[in-house]
């Protein structure tokens, strides 16, 4: 969400506009400059609600409800203020995106935020801005990747020189369409209208690491954004990915991921990506605990944190705690090579009562070709030989199949067919 500052009457109606509503908005502005530049967030409010009480400017009002969504967390009370705005002023396509995104992120109300999306672009059709919002709804929220395009395009007709609407598209277009050329070109384009604009730096950054693979190229435009930004945590997350997987630099690695996490200690990817580091790369168990509670007590639901957690639950012994955070990230796992994951821990410490559907999985997902490159097994081989386990021949060999690329899968499926026939 954003302040806003831009003609506030160019989306209403044809109507006279009241000298003493205009002079209320100017009131309002004074107030909303001298909130952003208080020294606290006690005193920012104490002059919002100051500046309400005298100007009741719907401006004021949507601002406040951001502060109070952004800074006070305190959500009910933003959507009470946003609604006032609303009241006020429903002309303004502003107010409509404002709470359209706070229905979206912090309400988690997709169809609500959607009514007040399609309200701001019914207001204003050849508004950008709109339809570059609505497109990523369509893209992020609704996958309905059709939609979506036509709202980026829609945008760019509209705001040619716009680097973001420009990024926002060739991300869609490398991520969604995996239409690599055409994804390129626009992330060229938009270098080329601000090639100091650091987050584009890092957009483009990503895609000669992952796609182009021209890591020497991509380390360039890494160090750039960082050099223009240094306080982007996410550019730090993706740069301490690059030094880890590519060039195996685990102390410039561990140390981008502590930046990216002291940047912003809510955002989770760093997090999670930290403790798998800390599992994978320093073998420190205890500590990558630490991290995976920390990203799970943000509320995430990503399967692969779960999965990762629960390997290591696993592997510690705490088998009724990694239960749940198995089942939970078989719940929401929408991979196949961590579905070959998921399965492998359930087989090789669950076997007795879900060892069978497991290896059934496992079995089909290895004939359609699925492995899950590079991981590492051999904690749970160690501790499900310590509980027991009845064959861990086969523990091995599967670990050495799904992890390797281009395996030939053929000598385990025959051992797994003979473990099934054995199994109740």
């Amino acid at each position: 969400m954003e302040a806003e500052d831009k003609d506030k009457w160019k989306a209403r109606p044809a109507i006279e506009v009241p000298e003493d509503l205009e002079e209320n908005y100017r009131l309002g502005r004074i107030y909303e400059d001298r909130a952003q530049k208080a020294a606290t967030p006690d005193e920012q409010e104490a002059l919002f609600i100051e500046g309400i009480a005298l100007t009741n400017s719907a401006e004021l009002i949507s601002n406040y409800a951001i502060f109070l969504t952004e800074v006070r967390k305190d959500f009910e009370a933003a959507d009470k203020y946003f609604n006032k705005s609303l009241a006020l002023d429903p002309y303004f396509i502003g107010w409509n995106l404002n709470y359209a995104e706070f229905l979206l992120l912090f309400k988690k109300d997709a169809d609500k935020a959607e009514i007040y999306y399609k309200k701001a672009l019914q207001l204003e059709p050849k508004n950008a801005r709109v339809n570059s919002r609505m497109a990523d709804f369509f893209n992020k929220v609704r996958a309905d990747y059709d939609q979506a395009e036509v709202y980026y395009k829609r945008s760019l007709k509209l705001d040619l020189e716009n680097v973001d609407y420009i990024v926002s598209y060739a991300v869609f277009l490398d991520h969604v369409k995996n239409n690599y050329p055409k994804a390129e070109a626009y992330y060229k384009k938009a270098l080329e209208i601000d090639p100091n604009n650091a987050r584009n730096l890092a957009y483009y950054a990503v895609y000669l690491d992952d796609i182009s693979k021209d890591y020497n190229e991509a380390e360039k435009y890494y160090k750039l954004s960082i050099e223009l930004d240094p306080t982007d945590s996410d550019v730090h997350n993706s740069y301490a990915i690059f030094l880890n997987d590519i060039r195996e630099d685990y102390d410039q690695a561990e140390l981008h991921y502590l930046k990216s996490i002291a940047l912003n200690s809510s955002n989770g990817d760093p997090i999670g990506n930290y403790a798998i580091f800390l599992t994978l790369v320093r073998k420190d168990n205890a500590k990558a605990a630490l991290y995976y509670q920390q990203v799970l007590a943000l509320g995430a639901k990503d399967a692969n944190l779960m999965g990762n957690y629960a390997q290591l639950l696993l592997i510690k012994c705490e088998m009724v705690k990694a239960h749940y955070f198995l089942m939970e990230a078989l719940a929401n796992c929408d991979g196949n090579d961590l579905l070959l994951e998921l399965t492998y821990y359930q087989y090789a410490h669950f076997r007795a009562t879900e060892g069978k559907p497991a290896l059934h999985t496992i079995k089909q997902l290895l004939q359609e070709g699925e492995r899950s490159i590079g991981w590492n097994f051999e904690g749970n081989i160690d501790q499900a030989e310590k509980e027991g386990h009845p064959n861990v021949p086969l523990l091995k060999e599967l670990a050495a199949v799904i992890t390797t690329e281009g395996s030939n899968a053929d000598a385990v499926i025959k051992m797994i067919d003979k473990e099934l026939k054995g199994m109740k």
